[in-house]
């Protein structure tokens, strides 16, 4: 088993935790696939009203904005304050914009620390005709419910596409999977997610969001 399918089954066991009971959801190319591990089981047009909780999905969107506008905002520093501070470095340590996307260091992008106004944000993603979750900065929030349509449109022409893909994990899709890379492509560039159960707080749910190796948007 190669090292980068090992970090695919890792990141994805939020959203495969329930597997047996219910398959892998993905949204690909205006349809909704059911998975399992090893193949395609169902598809249907992607429903209008599928939606999906943002998750660590919002720090995608932040990276876009940092990159296109060619920001220079310093290194997070990691002093020990947060207990979020495990998903970013060690106390003395600090982290840069592409290892904290990898890593999903909320704290380094944080739009309070970035010093990003709402007005400039919303008039950012307003010219490139975001949706209305995006352009309000203060709701970029994991708990934030998105249309999945809506979020694969944006992941489309998000701005950066190219530089996130570079440094997003790499997922590569052992020959074994038989449909499941039939549909994908051999590798994607995703960014995980995991947040509260829809039906039970006390649980999770899990997935990723973003790109083919060609670069169309995928959802799970």
């Amino acid at each position: 088993m190669t090292r980068p399918l090992v970090w695919w089954l890792l990141c994805l066991i939020p959203a495969l935790a329930t597997a047996q009971d219910e398959p892998l959801r993905l949204g690909f190319k205006g349809e909704l696939l059911s998975l399992s591990q090893t193949q395609v089981i169902a598809r249907e047009p992607l429903p209008a009203d599928l939606q999906t909780p943002l998750g660590s999905v919002w720090k995608l969107f932040v990276y876009g904005w940092l990159v296109e506008t060619n920001a220079h905002e310093p290194a997070y520093e990691c002093r020990g304050q947060s207990k979020d501070e495990v998903y970013c470095c060690t106390a003395g340590g600090k982290i840069e914009r592409d290892q904290a996307l990898v890593k999903s260091c909320g704290l380094y992008f944080e739009p309070q620390r970035l010093g990003i106004a709402g007005a400039d944000w919303r008039t950012y993603w307003q010219a490139r005709q975001a949706p209305e979750w995006l352009l309000d900065l203060p709701s970029l929030q994991p708990a934030t419910r998105v249309s999945v349509a809506e979020l694969l449109k944006v992941l489309a022409v998000m701005p950066a596409q190219d530089q996130a893909r570079r440094v997003l994990l790499d997922v590569v899709l052992k020959a074994a999977d038989g449909n499941v890379v039939g549909e994908l492509g051999g590798r994607l560039r995703v960014k995980t997610w995991s947040w509260l159960g829809d039906q039970d707080p006390s649980s999770r749910q899990g997935g990723f969001a973003g790109w083919t190796v060609d670069g169309t948007p995928v959802w799970a």
